[in-house]
């Protein structure tokens, strides 16, 4: 019989927490990738898709990185946040940002809740 820890109690909401936000900021950056990589294609910007292709690559590699049952590390974590503060400048630069704001535009057409309660539910499947 395994004996749950206080700590464990107290604060696995906390856990669980942290890691659909982490799940989240690796989907909003992908959504913000793809909404980009549209954009620059449309407007013949090579350079900026180079850009794109790097930081997807960035974004792939984390959430490769992450562990499934618990918070990522501190490292994968910064890298993730400096990749969403990336596409977000760049997403502000283009034409798309009086259409929506960049929160709005990345939001999957689920909604966050229902997208990351699938995730989980995927996840738990196997």
């Amino acid at each position: 019989m395994k004996l749950i820890d206080k700590g464990d109690m107290m604060f696995g909401w906390l856990t669980k927490k942290r890691i659909r936000e982490q799940i989240k900021l690796v989907a909003q950056n992908q959504g913000a990738l793809d909404l980009l990589t549209g954009w620059a294609e449309g407007s013949g910007d090579g350079e900026l898709g180079q850009r794109l292709d790097a930081l997807r690559l960035k974004n792939t590699d984390c959430a490769r990185k992450l562990p499934g049952n618990k918070p990522a590390d501190a490292t994968t974590l910064q890298e993730l946040l400096d990749i969403n503060s990336a596409v977000r400048r760049l997403f502000d630069l283009t034409a798309m940002r009086h259409a929506h704001s960049f929160d709005k535009a990345t939001e999957p057409s689920m909604g966050w809740r229902a997208y990351l309660n699938m995730r989980q539910q995927m996840a738990e499947e196997g």
